[in-house]
């Protein structure tokens, strides 16, 4: 009988361990059995660049809402670091559409520049019973080695401004937006918007508005996906905000 006991006993204690080395009876929240479930992942690159790598971290972002819903996305604090290569993921989101974005926190555009301010990918839905993760990439790149008007360019109140710029690389079939604001919060009110929303165009001859006054002004050219809204579900982005003087 004693023999018997300590038989019992010795096998419990390895039942025991076995468990606790990996196999849980319930999965953890957000995940499933055999699956990534809730898991997202791709790449942001810069095509202008040799490679495509951003060479450095870059702070990816996550907007979401509730599945299927026609709702405008909100911002959650969900951020994660790529690697060099521009490599990220995120696990064990909660079931729901979810938009990859990018923001370089509003630097202003220097003499040339090669990278959207704002990229936007387009949503994808993640489920807690997904058997592979979303795959997102963004495309950063926009080259505006000539943009016009120049950054710090100097041009007059009131007058003809022509404004010329790039198709945003990776955006085919995109539509595009020159604003120009008072500071470089794109945030903050527009004085002056054109051409019209949804016009497939790359370049806009425009009468400066009485809004636009003296001083140091900043325009942003935003694209967005054809048929739909900026800041739409859809992919959307603008270039950073770049300086022009008005005298």
């Amino acid at each position: 009988m004693k023999l018997q006991t300590k038989l019992v006993a010795v096998l419990a204690g390895a039942l025991a361990v076995t468990a606790i080395a990996g196999c849980p009876t319930t999965a953890p929240p957000g995940t499933t059995p055999g699956g990534p479930g809730g898991a997202l992942q791709g790449r942001l690159t810069f095509a202008l660049n040799s490679g495509s790598n951003p060479g450095q971290p870059l702070t990816v972002r996550l907007r979401s809402r509730a599945t299927g819903s026609s709702a405008n996305f909100a911002v959650t604090d969900k951020t994660t670091q790529t690697d060099n290569n521009g490599n990220y993921s995120f696990t064990g989101l909660s079931a729901a559409d979810y938009q990859v974005y990018y923001d370089d926190e509003g630097k202003v555009a220097a003499t040339t520049f090669n990278t959207a301010g704002v990229a936007a990918a387009d949503p994808v839905a993640v489920t807690s019973t997904q058997t592979a993760a979303q795959q997102v990439n963004l495309e950063l790149a926009w080259d505006f080695t000539s943009a016009v008007p120049a950054p710090n360019a100097t041009v007059t109140a009131g007058s003809q401004v022509n404004f010329d710029w790039p198709e945003k690389n990776g955006a085919s079939g995109a539509v595009y937006q020159v604003t120009i604001f008072s500071t470089s919060n794109t945030q903050s009110g527009a004085l002056q918007t054109f051409p019209a929303e949804g016009a497939a165009a790359t370049q806009a001859t425009v009468t400066l508005n009485n809004q636009v006054t003296a001083g140091t002004r900043y325009y942003v050219v935003k694209y967005w996906k054809s048929g739909g809204t900026f800041g739409g579900p859809n992919f959307y982005g603008q270039t950073k905000p770049i300086p022009i003087v008005v005298q």
